[in-house]
């Protein structure tokens, strides 16, 4: 005869609860830490490739791209990024000082304005940079840009009426 084997101890139930302590890291502190490791990473290479340049070399990088025609967006267009970064960097006072002191990179920059192969687009960038300039020659040169050209040159005539705010001029305002 087979005898019944005696009644088990009683055994605690295993608990499917989770302590709130493992959730929180689990579903909040785990990937706030991924994001900030991947966040930092990014922003090491940036500062890596991302390198600086003065007034002088994009005002060159502008010239070489002169010609650039593409029917890709500006943000694209090598000669619209070097004119929109050096308008950006003439506004620094510092290099403001310096550049104004530097009667060769007046006259290169309004021979840029004037270069009959630079796209409207791109010259309204460079008038931005004239007008912040501020030089005699400058003001010459965005009087003419406002004179000249029809409504097919609209953003360029803006953009001179622009800057000659930006530089004060107060001779240009019976022409605007």
């Amino acid at each position: 005869m087979i005898e019944p084997s005696p009644a088990p101890e009683s055994v605690p139930a295993p608990s499917h609860g989770v302590e709130w302590r493992v959730l929180a890291f689990q579903l909040f502190l785990l990937p706030l830490f991924i994001v900030a490791v991947c966040a930092g990473i990014f922003l090491l290479f940036g500062r890596l490739a991302g390198e600086k340049k003065d007034a002088r070399t994009l005002l060159a990088e502008v010239r070489k791209h002169a010609g650039y025609r593409s029917l890709e967006a500006w943000e694209y267009n090598p000669c619209w990024l070097a004119a929109r970064q050096l308008s950006t960097e003439i506004r620094q006072e510092k290099e403001k000082a310096s550049l104004r002191k530097d009667p060769v990179f007046g006259k290169e920059l309004v021979e840029v304005f004037d270069d009959p192969r630079i796209q409207d687009e791109v010259r309204a960038w460079a008038a931005l940079a004239l007008g912040e300039l501020g030089t005699p020659e400058g003001v010459q040169a965005l009087m003419r840009g406002v004179a000249a050209g029809s409504e097919d040159h609209r953003a360029r005539r803006y953009a001179c009426a622009w800057a000659l705010g930006a530089a004060g001029a107060h001779a240009a305002v019976p022409a605007l």
